[in-house]
């Protein structure tokens, strides 16, 4: 699922012209693991590599955020259910549902 992440970053990250796209593609990789804190470190990263990339600076950080929001999209809905699913045995609804459920239920709590 990392390098799936990585790759489209990559791709998209050096088709929108900002610096150092496979460095930034290998770093969503890796911080891909890191739930949540992974996707909000690569995000300002590249937000902030973007804004040094040259001109249409706007154009960049609007394509980069919407890359990262777009992406953890994909994941959710379409390659979690079909790599882990498959993987588990599980039907894709089944999945998203059980997930779901449990992380309602065993989610954070408010104090």
């Amino acid at each position: 699922m990392a390098i799936i992440q990585g790759t489209i970053a990559t791709i998209v990250l050096w088709a929108l012209g900002v610096s150092s796209p496979l460095v930034l593609g290998l770093m969503t990789a890796f911080l891909d693991f890191i739930p949540y804190v992974g996707l909000l470190t690569s995000l300002v990263v590249a937000v902030i590599v973007a804004m040094f990339s040259g001109d249409p600076v706007s154009a960049k950080v609007i394509g980069v955020i919407f890359l990262f929001l777009s992406e953890k999209l994909l994941e959710a809905t379409v390659l979690a259910p079909k790599i882990i699913g498959s993987r588990v045995g599980l039907h894709p609804v089944v999945l998203i549902l059980s997930l779901m459920v449990f992380g309602y239920f065993l989610g954070s709590q408010d104090c």
